[in-house]
């Protein structure tokens, strides 16, 4: 009996183990969709921007902040868990609060505009208002942040931001955030049998 439970064990432990690895690289996949979304968007910021110093005409920084912002809106509503995208400029070359927040509440299931954090009253220790400007700045790549509550929206969520430069200058950051509700449910959905179940590490 221990030789055949022992058996039975193993089986389920590989097979298991098997589902896990699979839903893992549906959840890298979907993840994978986030990155190339926002580094797509990040790459077209920076090749129709016309000068890090027409940033300081707002004139033209509200036009061309409207053409990211239609392009931000159709592709954040076509990525899954998404709840959030925003754009911010470096405040040196625009002002605190330029650039847009399109996101849902916890509320309602619509993506609207809500206002811009001042970056002004912020500094990088303020990582639940504003880490998602500061962390990817002092990083200075393409970052994925650790889940938090962002006190903005009220959600608890991973982010994906990327900071975007201009000749090797800081022009700003565009980013994505994600329900990490929606990770979780995945994480819930892998099981095997009575008992076997998976977890995020």
């Amino acid at each position: 009996a221990y030789y055949a439970t022992k058996s039975v064990d193993e089986h389920s432990e590989r097979m298991l183990n098997l589902l896990c690895e699979e839903r893992a690289g549906d959840i890298d996949a979907k993840m994978d969709n986030v990155e190339q979304s926002v580094n797509g968007m990040a790459e077209y910021s920076v090749k129709n921007l016309k000068s890090l110093e027409s940033l300081k005409d707002e004139g033209y920084r509200d036009g061309y902040t409207d053409v990211i912002k239609r392009l931000a809106s159709d592709i954040t509503k076509n990525t899954e868990g998404a709840i959030a995208v925003y754009l911010r400029y470096n405040p040196e070359y625009s002002t605190n609060t330029a650039g847009f927040f399109m996101s849902k509440t916890s509320e309602t299931d619509v993506f609207s505009d809500l206002p811009i954090t001042d970056l002004s009253k912020y500094g990088p220790e303020d990582v639940e208002y504003a880490g998602w400007y500061y962390i990817p700045l002092a990083n200075g790549k393409p970052t994925w942040m650790l889940p938090y509550q962002n006190l903005n929206n009220g959600f608890y969520m991973i982010s994906y931001v990327v900071p975007m430069y201009v000749d090797g200058i800081f022009m700003g950051i565009l980013g994505m955030d994600i329900d990490f509700r929606v990770v979780e449910k995945h994480i819930a959905d892998i099981k095997i049998y009575e008992n076997g179940y998976a977890f995020l590490t």
